[in-house]
């Protein structure tokens, strides 16, 4: 796949999720910047589409690594930075606790 070089990639049916992990500002943010890149560059050469809506990410950061102020975009939408996400059925938030959640 062509973000393995940049990021870690997660399939799970219809959703994908990506992992990037720097301890460097500047790489972070450029890694994160190439591979959004990268990934509406593969949907556009194969007709497909990003639902922005659904799109969102999330940082992890220590006490020793403060939350960085940035935003990123797709199609000249903003994506939003989320405090907490679903994932494969848990709620993870970015202080790395896990919540389970209910099916209605």
């Amino acid at each position: 796949m062509i973000l393995r070089k940049h990021a870690n990639p997660i399939l799970f049916a219809d959703e994908t999720s990506v992992i990037i992990s720097s301890s460097n500002e500047n790489e972070f943010k450029n890694t994160l910047n190439l591979v959004m890149n990268k990934i509406v560059n593969w949907c556009r050469t194969n007709s497909l589409t990003i639902n922005i809506e659904k799109t969102q990410f999330m940082q992890f950061y220590t006490n020793h690594h403060k939350k960085l102020d940035f935003q990123i975009s797709a199609y000249d939408l903003i994506i939003t930075n989320a405090t907490s996400i679903k994932f494969l059925g848990l709620q993870l938030d970015n202080k790395l606790t896990w919540k389970h959640i209910v099916a209605n």
